[in-house]
């Protein structure tokens, strides 16, 4: 910008929203860094497959303080991305169409349905659908806050009930 626009380091330097002092003396990596940066590429070059959440899991030992911005900031300075996988993509299945009911007890649905009373309790339902039968309604579970939950009728015993319907 200095060169081709024939504009002062001060000026330019204002334009762009840097100091001087940055522009005169650019980052230079210290030792570490340089040892850091080398065995991060090392590591890559011998597992192709490591990402840089690997590459940093086998530098904590010789590496203590190293943080995982730091590995990764050099992992991609070094051009080291990993590309993503594609999800294979698997044959669809053939759907099989759901049975439609021809005589009575033939196709069972079930369905937990919940609802609130007016005093606070919750009533939760079990509610098996025989298909040509109306619908029918067993509690499972009255619920109250603070106090004990109380069962009226347990899932087993109406899952029975419902199998009973179907001999």
């Amino acid at each position: 910008m200095i060169n081709e626009h024939h504009l002062s380091e001060r000026r330019a330097c204002g334009l762009v929203g840097l100091s001087r002092d940055s522009f005169r003396h650019p980052p230079q990596p210290d030792q570490a860094t340089i040892e850091l940066s080398g065995k991060i590429v090392e590591i890559a070059h011998a597992r192709r497959r490591f990402g840089y959440r690997r590459v940093h899991d086998m530098l904590r030992p010789e590496f203590p303080g190293v943080n995982h911005k730091r590995v990764y900031r050099l992992y991609s300075e070094a051009n080291l991305t990993m590309r993503k996988r594609k999800k294979a993509k698997r044959p669809a299945s053939e759907r099989v169409p759901l049975q439609i009911a021809k005589s009575v007890n033939e196709v069972w649905s079930m369905d937990f349905v919940s609802d609130s009373l007016v005093n606070g309790r919750r009533i939760k339902c079990l509610t098996p659908d025989g298909h040509f039968k109306f619908p029918h309604l067993w509690p499972v579970k009255f619920l109250h806050a603070g106090r004990s939950n109380y069962q009226s009728l347990v899932v087993s015993r109406a899952m029975r009930a419902a199998a009973s319907f179907s001999r």
